[in-house]
């Protein structure tokens, strides 16, 4: 039996609303990616190579993220943000500063930042659930997952 026309209409609005949430996601996570490589390639100080190689983990991770956010996006039949530009008009997180700050101050930024992808994931999980999108629910609960674990590096590096 087909559909009628206003269940259709119904569940390509949900569509275009999960795939609004999940190019959130995407932004968020992108401007992470970029701010933990660029801290990668200049942290310094006694705690260089740990923190060098902790840096690499998680950007590599983050562009994994990236890619299957985006491909989900894809999957719902909308487009994902490709560029700089509409990132920074989506996301919650501020860029690096310029000159770079020293390793502590970097872990700290990358922690709040991380702290506010949470709360974008938490809230994009309630949205793809309540929207019956379980595929994109899957996703954010593993990313929110992920992003719990990078946090926690994050702290710990801090304690």
């Amino acid at each position: 039996m087909a559909k009628s026309s206003s269940a259709k209409s119904s569940a390509n609005a949900n569509k275009r609303e999960v795939a609004r949430i999940l190019n959130q996601v995407l932004s968020d996570t992108y401007v992470i990616l970029v701010k933990t490589h660029g801290y990668h390639w200049n942290v310094v100080g006694p705690h260089f190579r740990d923190l060098h190689k902790l840096l690499e983990s998680q950007y590599e991770a983050l562009f994994e993220a990236v890619d299957e956010i985006a491909e989900r996006v894809r999957a719902l039949d909308e487009l994902a943000l490709g560029s700089m530009k509409s990132f920074l008009a989506k996301t919650s997180i501020k860029e690096s500063p310029e000159t770079p700050p020293d390793a502590k101050g970097m872990v700290r930024d990358l922690l709040a930042a991380h702290e506010n992808l949470h709360a974008r994931l938490m809230m994009a999980e309630e949205v793809t659930g309540r929207l019956n999108d379980p595929a994109s629910n899957d996703l954010m609960v593993q990313r929110i997952q992920e992003c719990d674990k990078m946090a926690w590096m994050l702290r710990s590096f801090l304690a």
